[in-house]
């Protein structure tokens, strides 16, 4: 059970206090209905408290509640009190505040009277007082929470949501900072990964020409050493040169780079027509001597122009550090946003859901695509 301590304050139509007045307390129940749980004597003052039990076990709801005149029981006093609940003491306070008490004729007649209730606006229906305050604010009260309380929580609610998100858009800032940077440097590592794998291959090339010579010179002179089997034309070696680098020009194409001028020395023997030449091996040079020939060739690849750009690729469903290395790959920049996981439920958490442009259409190299990313629910 719930004990209630009620009081009021009751005064007559001109101000007056009403001094021994009966006042009945009554409680509302869904198998009896009003029910009167205590009664008390206005003080000289027009005051009038008192004490009592709600008779209902576990209830889990305020009660509702009313005064009455107990000289006539159909005169209602006043209704829908300040109700303020204390969890702690299991106790429940009823305010009705000041109430005027008007006379019996003028009982159903809506507004004839304006009350006063502690200073608050109020209305009349059928001669119960009625706070307008007490309307608006009755969901708050019964719950036991002043109106002031609620403001005061949702002011404190608002400015810690504020705070959060100040720290998250700075936090989302220097995010985006370090992986810009880390994507430069990934950008400039592949650059020179691609330049050290393309000298190796150089490297092999020039390794496997020299094998060939030497294989071609075994048994033979030294006047004939890999003419025979050996030999490569001036305009095949020229051609083979052009063909490394057109391929070296493609791997840049798409990461915004391209080649300069490129000079080839090289040193070789040449035969008597002055139109082949043998690169000898190692061994073979301890016999050549002075008859290797200084041959230069220099080269202009066309310079990279883009006109349509680069094709978008699809990143929906990768996580959003995979789907800059994707971008990143062709030129592109992520712009990443977060969002509800309802907007692709066939995603998990932290994929992307939606991106634009949509994958398959052609933008500038350097260009943004937006994507949205599945937040955590928790």
């Amino acid at each position: 059970m719930t004990a209630i301590s009620w009081f009021a304050r009751i005064v007559t139509s001109d101000g007056n206090p009403l001094i021994g007045q009966i006042v009945q307390l009554q409680l509302f129940d869904m198998k009896s209905g009003w029910r009167s749980i205590a009664d008390a004597t206005t003080a000289s003052d027009g005051s009038v408290k008192g004490r009592a039990d709600d008779g209902m076990a576990d209830a889990k709801l305020a009660p509702m509640l009313r005064l009455v005149d107990v000289e006539a029981a159909s005169a209602v006093l006043g209704g829908v009190p300040q109700l303020t609940a204390s969890a702690n003491e299991g106790t429940l306070t009823a305010d009705f505040g000041e109430i005027v008490r008007i006379e019996q004729q003028a009982h159903f007649q809506l507004g004839h009277v304006a009350p006063k209730r502690l200073g608050r606006d109020t209305a009349t229906i059928g001669g119960v007082a009625i706070p307008a305050a007490a309307r608006v604010a009755v969901g708050a009260r019964l719950a036991g929470v002043d109106g002031d309380t609620v403001g005061a929580a949702t002011a404190a609610t608002a400015a810690t949501r504020i705070d959060a998100d100040a720290l998250v858009t700075r936090a989302t800032v220097a995010e985006r900072l370090a992986t810009e940077r880390e994507r430069d440097l990934a950008a400039l590592r592949g650059e020179r990964d691609d330049v050290i794998a393309r000298l190796a291959d150089s490297e092999n090339q020039l390794a496997a020409l020299r094998a060939a010579a030497a294989a071609g010179a075994a048994g033979k002179s030294t006047d004939t050493i890999g003419l025979a089997s050996s030999v490569i034309s001036i305009g095949d070696f020229a051609t083979q040169v052009g063909r490394e680098i057109d391929g070296a020009q493609i791997a840049l194409r798409t990461r915004g780079f391209s080649l300069g001028t490129i000079s080839v020395n090289a040193r070789a023997l040449v035969d008597q027509g002055g139109k082949g030449i043998t690169f000898p091996g190692q061994e073979d040079l301890k016999t050549v001597g002075g008859g290797l020939t200084d041959i230069g060739l220099q080269f202009n690849p066309s310079p990279v122009t883009e006109t349509s750009g680069v094709q978008i690729p699809d990143i929906r469903q990768l996580t959003e550090s995979a789907a800059r290395r994707v971008l990143a790959s062709v030129g592109l920049a992520l712009d990443a946003h977060h969002g509800p996981p309802q907007i692709n439920p066939d995603c998990a958490e932290g994929q992307a859901m939606l991106q634009a442009p949509k994958a398959g259409d052609s933008a500038a190299r350097g260009s943004t695509v937006m994507a949205i990313f599945a937040r955590s629910t928790t």
